[in-house]
């Protein structure tokens, strides 16, 4: 099948730069560049996202490597190199005469990025305004878990308004809102309820995968940005499992924060 998720990765020199300085940017083809929780990436890294105001019009593409070109060029970088986790395309190459490219590049396997490290940042750190690292660092650690779950029936609320029309969007917000119905309350939740969520939402990923390898590159925006809030709302729920941590209320801010 469609692989669920695929990364792209480039070197690029921008007028705005000195001469000797290269930006390493990376995304992902989801949402607006998302990370999952437990990814730690360089300080000198960046992503592309929330850059220029042209973004919008690179969701829903199927291939990385696109999102990271179409960037260079609107912000009149000059690429060097220009690497994917998925098969990079021969027109894509072709545009990129004299750039060193390269698809299906796999992790090298002694870099360590699931764990933190001096020198790597959390995704909330790596990708989201500084603001938004304060407001999770300002929350007193006795109010850490009710902003988690207050933070998830944002996220639920705000899924629920931006939705297409899909099938799928009713069932999952009925998981989600009997989850955070039932924690509201401080009732236990049952072990079936947080799998049939994660199973629900597995397939919802899935089925985006899919979408964008038989489109053209690009499925509809619309349906894509709406399908992705789900996710997003469904990342918010499925972190309240734990024991709402500091760190998952990071990566509650980060998911947040996705929603736009």
């Amino acid at each position: 099948g469609a692989p669920i998720l695929s990364w792209a990765v480039s070197a690029s020199v921008s007028p705005q730069s000195p001469s000797d300085q290269v930006d390493l940017l990376v995304t992902s083809n989801e949402g607006r560049g998302w990370l999952p929780a437990g990814l730690y990436l360089p300080s000198r890294a960046a992503t592309p996202w929330g850059r220029h105001p042209d973004e919008h019009g690179w969701e829903g593409l199927a291939d990385p490597a696109r999102i990271l070109v179409a960037y260079a060029r609107a912000s009149d970088a000059r690429l060097s190199v220009l690497v994917s986790s998925a098969p990079l395309d021969p027109e894509l190459q072709h545009q990129c005469a004299g750039v060193a490219c390269e698809g299906l590049v796999a992790p090298a396997p002694e870099s360590d990025l699931g764990s933190r490290h001096p020198g790597l940042l959390d995704r909330l750190a790596f990708a989201a305004p500084p603001e938004a690292g304060e407001s999770a660092m300002s929350v007193p650690d006795s109010d850490v878990a009710v902003q988690c779950l207050t933070l998830a029936w944002r996220g639920h609320l705000r899924a629920n308004q931006a939705g297409a029309g899909h099938s799928v969007e009713a069932s999952l917000a009925l998981l989600r809102f009997r989850i955070l119905t039932a924690l509201r309350r401080e009732r236990e939740v049952p072990p079936p309820w947080w799998e049939d969520l994660s199973a629900a939402d597995d397939r919802l990923a899935q089925e985006l995968a899919h979408s964008r390898a038989a489109g053209s590159g690009r499925v509809e925006r619309a349906v894509v940005r709406a399908l992705t809030a789900q996710r997003r709302a469904d990342e918010l729920v499925l972190l309240l499992r734990g024991e709402r941590t500091r760190q998952d209320l990071r990566d509650a801010v980060y998911a947040h924060f996705q929603l736009g």
